[in-house]
This record gives C-alpha cells, sequence and structure tokens, in this order.
C-alpha cells in the first residue's frame, strides 16, 4: 500500500508538463513527493494527515456555536492539535453527535502543498538524469561537449525561487513549556 501524499504524483506530472508520464517518471515524482513531505513533518513537528473522530450522544458548550470546536471541551482535554467540527446533528434529548477533524489537513493546507511542488520541481528539473522537464540551457561549449543549465533564481523570497519551508512556520507545533514552580521554604 502507498502512503497517502498531499497532491497526487500523476497531477503533478502533468503540472510539470509531462503529459503522459511513464511508470519510471510517475515512481520518481512519487518518491520526490514523500521526500518534501518528510521534510515538513519534521519542520513542524506535526503528521500532515489529521484523522476524524466521530462521537455520539455529546453534550455541548451552550455559550458556543455547534460548528465551533470551542463547542466541545472535550475535544481540547483529549487531542493536543487542531480541530475542525465537520459535521453535527442535534439528537431530541439534548445531545449530539459530532464528527471533528483533528490535526492538519496537508491536501488542503496551501502551503504544505505549494512547497512540496516546489520542492519536487526543484530536485527533478536539477537532476540530469531526469530528462521529462525541459531545462533553460544558459551555455554551450564550443564543441558541445559540456552544456549549463539555468539552475532558476537563488534568491529566497524572489519570483519563481523554490518555497521555503520557513514559509510554513505558522503552522508548526511549538513545544509546551511550563515554568518552573517555585517552593517555598
Amino acid at each position: 500500500m502507498q502512503q497517502p501524499t498531499v497532491i497526487d504524483p500523476v497531477d503533478l506530472a502533468d503540472q510539470l508538463g509531462i503529459a503522459n508520464p511513464t511508470q519510471a517518471q510517475e515512481d520518481r515524482i512519487y518518491e520526490e513527493i514523500l521526500n518534501a513531505q518528510a521534510d515538513v513533518e519534521d519542520f513542524l513537528n506535526r503528521p500532515l494527515f489529521g484523522f476524524e473522530v466521530v462521537r455520539a450522544g455529546v453534550w455541548k458548550d451552550y455559550r458556543y456555536p455547534p460548528e465551533s470546536w470551542r463547542a466541545w471541551p472535550w475535544a481540547s482535554e483529549e487531542y493536543d492539535d487542531d480541530i475542525a467540527v465537520r459535521a453535527y446533528t442535534a439528537n431530541p434529548d439534548g445531545t449530539y453527535d459530532v464528527t471533528l477533524f483533528v490535526g492538519l489537513d496537508g491536501p488542503n493546507t496551501n502551503g504544505v502543498v505549494r512547497y512540496v511542488k516546489s520542492h519536487v520541481r526543484q530536485v527533478l528539473t536539477n537532476d540530469p538524469g531526469f530528462d521529462a522537464i525541459a531545462r533553460k540551457i544558459t551555455s554551450v561549449s564550443a564543441e558541445g561537449q559540456s552544456i549549463s543549465y539555468d539552475k532558476g533564481s537563488g534568491a529566497k523570497g524572489a519570483a519563481g525561487s523554490a518555497a521555503t519551508l520557513d514559509s510554513l512556520d505558522r503552522h508548526r507545533r511549538r513545544a509546551a513549556h511550563r515554568a518552573p514552580t517555585r517552593t517555598r521554604i
């Protein structure tokens, strides 16, 4: 079974200008997507794929609308991550059946998808063994025995430059630190 990806390798191949990728090209793109996702997960200190939690017959906090994650106080006590309400149903006895999504929704997080696409494009464009992506030639030796290729803009944040992990900083999970308690003598 393949690991999930934030973008389908065939869709990414199409975006890279590879109309009908071979199986070897698809496999290489898939491998680079997994590498980029691993980099993102390490940087964010959290998985890119969350999970659904379904609870039946739970009480909500009356101060908040049922669309708000705050209406379900048990969720923030059990899960130390982002929480979003996917669905809820009111029951006749005043309780609710609720479906929550816990964690990062990587495939629907634009910054994550943009970084993965950018990383894969940069790696494959700079790989002379992967010739499915056209590269811009900057110079050819007089006898045609060597060719130099453009590596794109290296300036951080410049148009056309690769996205950086720093652009994902707002999704990063911070370590919780407690202030040490003082003991009175």
